[in-house]
């Protein structure tokens, strides 16, 4: 993964196949979400190295790279590491620790650009990486949660109060992100996924996610020629 390979060099098989595949995705999950207590920094060498090998650098962030596969990598990795190990929806499923609950939550971060990296994934991906079990397992059961510290919830609010402000503050940043970009289509699909999931988003999560990424206030500030410009784009496409 580290090291591409040289496209004028013939290499003798295995070498000259490469080493993540949709059909490989399967047969890597496993090792892709083990966690530990001690989180950095070996869950984040490992994927920061694969979100490097799909993508490439273009024009101050990083983007997929040309290859005709890396989209549907993306979707797989998303439903057999994310959904079915780390969030425990698959056949053999085990309850999330708040480990894989919180890597979980670093990969979509990734995916939807709020990372050092600064990953712009296509429009069209977007609704694959926030689906609504994702959305719904790693942002609103966390951000609905309540308790005291260290309180254990019940499992069908499924999580614990201490994942919250670690989401609370990687949707902030999730949001600040798309909102930097002048992407119209893309603030349209992240708005679209959280909708997809609960109209009623904004209230349910007591958040701005939606009327921010819409556009829809302005907290009685004035707002920018650029804002406004942006907001003119948004509402006419």
């Amino acid at each position: 993964l580290q090291t591409r390979q040289n496209e004028d060099i013939k290499y003798d098989y295995p070498l000259d196949e490469p080493l993540v595949t949709v059909e490989s995705v399967p047969t890597l999950s496993t090792a892709l979400s083990s966690t530990s207590g001690v989180v950095y920094p070996r869950s984040h060498v490992v994927w920061n190295t694969l979100w490097m090998y799909l993508t490439e650098e273009v024009k101050g962030c990083r983007q997929l790279r040309t290859t005709e596969e890396f989209p549907s990598i993306i979707e797989t990795i998303m439903q057999h590491v994310v959904v079915d190990i780390l969030l425990g929806k698959g056949e053999e499923r085990s309850a999330p620790t708040n480990e894989r609950r919180s890597l979980a939550l670093q990969i979509v971060c990734a995916l939807c650009g709020s990372s050092d990296l600064e990953i712009a994934l296509p429009s069209n991906l977007i609704g694959s990486v926030l689906s609504p079990e994702v959305v719904v397992r790693v942002f609103v059961n966390v951000l609905c949660a309540s308790g005291g510290l260290g309180k254990k919830i019940s499992k069908e609010e499924g999580a614990e109060h201490h994942l919250k402000p670690m989401t609370s503050n990687a949707m902030l940043d999730l949001i600040d992100h798309c909102c930097e970009d002048d992407d119209v289509s893309r603030r349209m699909a992240f708005a679209k996924a959280f909708l997809l999931t609960d109209p009623r988003f904004d209230t349910k999560t007591k958040t701005q996610t939606i009327s921010s990424l819409l556009m829809l206030e302005n907290n009685g500030s004035e707002t920018s020629e650029e804002s406004e410009r942006q907001r003119v784009a948004m509402w006419q496409s």
